[in-house]
């Protein structure tokens, strides 16, 4: 009998920390679909790579902030979209030397798309893809 009691008691702790847990996960969720909270996550995000590279990292809330609630990609031409998950337009944090660190005179924010499309391929790659993004994209617009 006594360890029923107590096997309740360790049950009713766990269930309490895991809905509180839980219902963190989904506030922060949440929070990300703003461009206040999403420049939080981008911001905390970079300073945990910068801090485990040993990278020089000074930007702000303020300015990753405005850049996704003023701006578009400058590549894509896209205006930044805030869904939960992974999305071609959710704004980006994109070090133009990756030799350097987290500065405000080294990253631009970008759509996810191109940072990506940077990454993984070679220049010539994402320019002539960029080039047929763009024409697809004021296709879609203006029609054929």
């Amino acid at each position: 009998m006594e360890n029923r009691t107590k096997k309740a008691a360790r049950m009713k702790v766990y269930n309490a920390t895991r809905e509180v847990k839980d219902r963190t996960n989904r506030r922060q969720r949440a929070e990300r679909l703003t461009s206040v909270g999403r420049a939080r996550w981008l911001i905390k995000s970079a300073r945990h790579r910068a801090k485990q590279n040993g990278l020089p990292f000074d930007l702000t809330f303020e300015w990753v902030a405005y850049r996704i609630e003023n701006c578009i990609c400058p590549y894509t031409m896209q205006p930044f979209i805030l869904v939960s998950g992974r999305h071609p337009w959710a704004p980006s944090l994109d070090r133009i030397d990756n030799t350097k660190g987290y500065t405000q005179d080294n990253v631009n924010v970008v759509s996810l798309w191109w940072n990506v499309a940077k990454n993984e391929w070679p220049q010539e790659i994402t320019a002539l893809a960029l080039i047929g993004l763009r024409r697809a994209l004021q296709d879609m617009e203006f029609g054929p």
